[in-house]
């Protein structure tokens, strides 16, 4: 059974508006040299796709996100709802994902989470992605309380997903449902959510 179907709803007409918008997006975002400009070209693409969608950079969606950490120009963040089909995602953009970027998106996650817990005054759900616009290497955040208070040091990602978008153009893999998988990319995993739903909060 292809991944990320089992269990999941995805409206036909989104499916193929992805089918339709990822030949385009993929060769823009390859031509981009910017974290900046990468972020722009994936806010376009899943704006085109999903409806209705709560999504823009850090400093634009929260901006009291600032108060609590430097907020870069290659972050975005989409804001989900219980019954969203997108969760609450946190995605830092790379021009590459070699070793020394993906550390350091590592650690500006850990200090994102850290800072969106604190605003939201409760352990939020919050799916972080760490992506070079075409892989995306996707986390589950967690942390023990120490005096009351998480701090970045003490946040551990559990990789939970690993998603490349070229890998989703190729024909060959349609037998692999690579749409879903890349649907599924933008998910949290379902593994994940059979115990909690999308967007649920907890403390």
């Amino acid at each position: 059974m292809c991944p990320f179907l089992h269990n999941t709803f995805v409206p036909g007409d989104a499916v193929e508006l992805f089918r339709q918008r990822l030949p385009g997006y993929l060769q823009e975002v390859r031509q981009a040299n910017t974290e900046a400009g990468k972020a722009f070209a994936f806010l376009t693409f899943i704006r085109q796709v999903f409806a209705d969608i709560d999504a823009d950079t850090a400093s634009r969606l929260i901006p009291q996100l600032e108060r609590h950490v430097a907020v870069r120009s290659g972050t975005l963040i989409v804001k989900g709802r219980i019954d969203a089909l997108l969760g609450n995602l946190v995605i830092e953009f790379k021009v590459s994902l070699d070793e020394a970027r993906l550390t350091d998106a590592v650690g500006q996650l850990r200090k994102y989470v850290t800072a969106l817990w604190a605003i939201d005054g409760v352990r939020t759900n919050y799916v972080l992605m760490a992506t070079d616009g075409r892989r995306f290497k996707v986390y589950k955040p967690s942390a023990p309380m120490i005096s009351g208070v998480v701090v970045p040091a003490n946040v551990v990602l559990e990789e939970v997903n690993l998603m490349d978008l070229e890998t989703a153009r190729s024909e060959d893999a349609r037998r692999k449902c690579p749409v879903t998988s890349a649907w599924g990319a933008l998910r949290m995993p379902q593994r994940w959510t059979d115990s909690r739903r999308l967007g649920q909060q907890a403390r």
